[in-house]
């Protein structure tokens, strides 16, 4: 299999076909990644979803260049907030 779109609820991809979804959650998208690396070896994943941006304005497809994990604090382990440790 060449490609597989992913996304995490159907109501995300409304009249799109050949979708796999896993629910919501960087955890519950790892898992089912996981699995569909597993059963099909695609060359290509294609993650099709929602997030957040301080930008207004925004519409139709985004390619990102730079995430945030809004939800990591490592700073006990010396890093700074929302920074993933040894992620440039």
């Amino acid at each position: 299999m060449g490609q597989i779109f992913i996304a995490a609820l159907k109501e995300e991809t409304p009249n799109l076909k050949d979708f796999h979804y896993s629910g919501v959650g960087k955890i519950n998208a790892t898992i089912k990644i996981m699995e569909l690396i597993s059963k099909f070896q695609p060359n290509e994943i294609i993650n099709y979803g929602t997030a957040g941006s301080t930008k207004q304005n925004l519409s139709g497809l985004v390619e990102c260049t730079k995430f945030v994990q809004r939800d990591m604090d490592a700073t006990g382990l010396g890093f700074e907030k929302y920074q993933t440790p040894f992620d440039k």
